[in-house]
């Protein structure tokens, strides 16, 4: 059965979001609309190698990838391996279902930022699996991602004045998407980091709910999983990079995909991101591959055991 996942304005599934408020309160001038989520879980994701990706293809093949790739990434996440087939030309095509995803996100330029309704135990496992769905697929892609998870206080604004041009503002705000930004850009790997206080209220809620019966689908279970594990991150110091013992979301392990190093590896080089690299690669992009590819190696039962594809070291050699 063939599979698509098609952006057409807003995509659920293979269905167009239609706005539930009349014209007139969809036209009208009475300002943007403001739904205050309190506490909530952010995610917020970073394309890796973006400025190469622009510099290095036509406007014509950068909009293949947002529109082909970028967006059927975040489908699969969305959907947490949820599908629903529809016919198209008499053929049945089975797309990713996002109707009933329990998450928000929202892509600017080379940022996904995602996040949920509230703070609930459910909401931090639904915000890790997207992240990790669409980091396993994305890297298979040739599109590395770098994130972060964190715990705070953000709201959603949207609004659109009546006018001949489009002037739609929607934008995501809060001290927990500041928070969330300041560390993925610490890191130096294609992985996702998820906050101390982000853990903390996510044990706290757990231990509340289960209420001193077993623990069910708690943080260890997570890990048992290949959801979530412990790992040494490197981070961008002064003097190099220094390793901060982390949870991190485990992308490598999603059951759709299996990534090795050598996938690990070509997703930096993805989309020509590596073109008019011949004479070497760039040390903070080698930096950020050997990173990323000793992750895959220790977490990964079926990473190969070559460090970098012999490609990568001959460039460097």
């Amino acid at each position: 059965m063939p599979t698509a996942n098609k952006f057409d304005g807003v995509n659920l599934g293979n269905k167009r979001a239609t706005d539930s408020r009349s014209p007139d309160e969809s036209e009208s001038h009475r300002g943007p609309a403001i739904w205050n989520t309190k506490l909530a879980y952010v995610a917020f994701l970073d394309v890796l190698g973006f400025r190469q990706l622009v510099d290095n293809n036509t406007h014509s093949d950068l909009e293949q990838v947002y529109s082909e790739v970028l967006m059927n990434d975040l489908a699969i996440g969305l959907s947490n391996q949820q599908y629903v087939s529809y016919e198209e030309n008499g053929q049945a095509v089975l797309t990713n279902d996002v109707t009933a995803t329990p998450v928000n996100s929202i892509i600017v330029s080379d940022n996904i930022i995602a996040w949920s309704d509230d703070n609930s135990v459910d909401a931090f496992r639904n915000i890790v699996s997207v992240v990790r769905g669409m980091m396993a697929h994305s890297c298979l892609s040739g599109i590395p991602l770098r994130g972060a998870i964190d715990l705070g206080p953000v709201s959603w604004l949207q609004g659109r004045f009546a006018s001949k041009t489009l002037n739609v503002q929607q934008s995501i705000f809060g001290k927990g998407l500041c928070r969330v930004v300041e560390l993925e850009k610490l890191q130096q790997w294609s992985g996702c980091v998820v906050s101390e206080a982000a853990i903390d209220h996510f044990k706290v809620a757990h231990e509340k709910l289960r209420n001193g019966g077993p623990l069910i689908n708690g943080l260890d279970a997570m890990i048992r999983r290949k959801e979530l594990c412990v790992y040494d991150v490197p981070f961008k110091t002064n003097n190099g990079q220094a390793r901060r013992s982390m949870h991190v979301v485990d992308w490598v392990n999603h059951p759709e995909v299996r990534i090795s190093t050598r996938s690990a590896a070509d997703a930096f080089a993805g989309h020509q991101k590596l073109k008019g690299s011949e004479s070497g690669i760039p040390s903070d992009i080698l930096s950020k591959i050997t990173n990323t590819v000793e992750f895959v190696r220790k977490v990964s039962p079926f990473a190969d055991l070559n460090a970098i594809d012999a490609h990568y070291a001959t460039l460097n050699a």
